[in-house]
């Protein structure tokens, strides 16, 4: 998927998007589980709850739709980027290697982006038919990079224009910004090596906390709950209530576990809606699984 940068007016777009999605499982609880849904309506201590694990479940699946364009963009935009610093360290080597050859600068563009292709591949070949269009290469660099507005590439696209205007050793800067790049990809790398762990556990938690969860419900609630009415027996239960108590705890936590990876991945929370949508899924999935074939 091509990089798409996130303007105002494409945010507005994607949540657009996302509301119209997330309006479809309410047009299905409307005109399919209308009854089963006042039908499951409580009264816990002065708060409304609703007790019906199928239209729980279609809220959710309304919530993660309306998170799931923008998400989905995000991932993919983040992907890109990845991909991006992954390549730049072998592009200015390339570049240097092709220029010590012998090569001028416009046909070490056209050779580098032909090796290597990818990402920034696509960006070169098109600075190269900018040049051979008569644009000067600071130019044709800066205007095939501004559509992305990614810094790394910025970066890239000054080092190599300020480096040929200046007509000084074009070959020994471009090996030093390989070797750089080369640095900070590595120090990423190792960063998110020794985040990895951390991020899994988040996951693992989600899942340990929907076992502990119908471990609870199907072994000790609802069993107590059929003993209502015997002499001795406990007071009333109402399993219902229970579990849509820990179904609500259990999106919460998956929300919110989502966005903690996206901080600790990128630093922003955002980033983290790809991952709160799979683990409400998880818990969505689980607690339905658990109603049709447990119960």
């Amino acid at each position: 998927m091509p990089f798409i940068e996130m303007s105002l007016q494409r945010k507005v777009l994607l949540v657009a998007i996302g509301a119209l999605l997330s309006a479809i499982p309410f047009v299905y609880l409307v005109f399919f589980l209308r009854g089963e849904l006042l039908e499951s309506i409580r009264n816990v201590g002065g708060v409304y709850v609703v007790t019906s694990v199928k239209v729980n479940v279609l809220w959710t699946i309304s919530l993660v739709l309306a998170m799931l364009p923008y998400a989905v963009v995000d991932y993919f935009n983040r992907s890109f980027i990845d991909r991006v610093h992954r390549e730049l360290p072998e592009i200015f080597k390339g570049l240097a290697e092709a220029l010590r050859s012998g090569l001028t600068i416009a046909e070490s563009l056209r050779h580098v982006a032909e090796t290597y292709g990818g990402e920034i591949g696509k960006i070169l070949k098109n600075a190269v038919v900018l040049i051979e269009l008569g644009l000067p290469l600071p130019q044709a660099l800066e205007k095939s990079v501004s559509r992305f507005r990614l810094p790394a590439l910025e970066r890239a696209a000054s080092i190599i224009s300020t480096a040929y205007e200046s007509g000084g050793r074009l070959i020994d800067v471009l090996e030093s910004s390989s070797q750089i790049f080369g640095a900070l990809r590595a120090y990423e790398d190792e960063r998110l090596t020794a985040l990895r762990p951390h991020m899994m556990t988040i996951y693992v938690s989600t899942i340990l906390y929907v076992v502990l969860a119908l471990t609870i419900l199907y072994v000790f609630v609802i069993p107590l709950s059929k003993l209502q009415g015997i002499p001795g027996a406990m007071g009333k239960i109402d399993p219902g209530v229970h579990t849509a108590i820990m179904y609500f705890a259990g999106i919460i936590v998956a929300f919110f576990g989502g966005m903690l990876v996206g901080k600790m991945r990128y630093g922003k929370a955002s980033a983290g809606l790809i991952h709160s949508a799979a683990q409400m899924s998880i818990v969505a999935f689980s607690f339905y699984m658990a109603e049709m074939f447990l119960r």
